[in-house]
């Protein structure tokens, strides 16, 4: 699985609280790039939706509670319960907590804007 990647201004970029409010979910990066020092535009990803696992954010975890609810991303990997983390990316529609997944426990069906 690639990363989540957000638009800002037209351009994609990690989502992040910096742009909590303004971040439109592009959907999860299925090329490898990195376009540090590059102008924006200079590559281009193709993103795709779906339903995926993530990390449980430390400060703002989500639980059992919180399935069905919207959820954040407070980076390219990781999902918040708390809406100032980082833009909205979808529903939380399972939450595993069982040994097989400890490191991704937050099961995402995203929801790509315009997707």
């Amino acid at each position: 699985m690639g990363y989540l990647v957000v638009t800002v201004s037209g351009y994609g970029t990690v989502p992040a609280a910096a742009n909590a409010a303004s971040g439109k979910l592009a959907g999860v990066c299925l090329d490898q790039a990195d376009n540090t020092g590059g102008s924006n535009g200079a590559i281009t990803v193709t993103c795709e939706d779906g339903t995926y696992d993530f990390l449980n954010d430390g400060t703002h975890p989500c639980a059992q509670a919180d399935v069905g609810a919207t959820v954040y991303a407070s980076a390219k990997d990781t999902i918040s319960n708390t809406s100032t983390d980082g833009p909205p990316v979808g529903k939380l529609v399972e939450f595993l907590a069982t040994p097989d997944s400890p490191n991704r426990p937050c099961r995402v069906r995203l929801d790509v804007v315009g997707g």
